[in-house]
């Protein structure tokens, strides 16, 4: 029987990094069902991970996929925070940049800025 796994991913064996790329897949899933609050937690935990093994461009990833996360709970500024935090990283590619760019202009259209 597996044990339960504090970060909701029960019985996956693996190391934090294979771990980290399974929730990037488990988080929207998580969104779709209503469980958007487990989606964040999943995303920054997985960020911090690749952070730590040294995955730049996945970290990014989780950032804006942490922000969208957020934003869409309605959480408008922490999304803008998070996105801001990554909007000017080297490794972003034009669709990225583009993609960031457009997150935090909504941002700033809901705030009224």
């Amino acid at each position: 029987m597996c044990r339960p796994r504090p970060d909701g991913l029960r019985g996956v064996p693996g190391t934090s990094y294979e771990l980290g790329r399974l929730a990037m897949v488990k988080a929207p899933a998580l969104q779709r069902v209503g469980r958007a609050e487990e989606a964040v937690k999943l995303l920054r935990k997985a960020a911090v991970t690749f952070r730590a093994h040294g995955e730049r461009l996945w970290y990014v990833d989780a950032r804006i996929a942490e922000g969208a996360a957020l934003y869409h709970l309605g959480a408008i500024e922490q999304a803008l925070e998070v996105w801001r935090s990554v909007e000017n990283d080297p490794l972003l590619d034009d669709v990225r940049t583009v993609r960031l760019a457009h997150n935090i202009a909504l941002c700033h259209a809901d705030l009224g800025l």
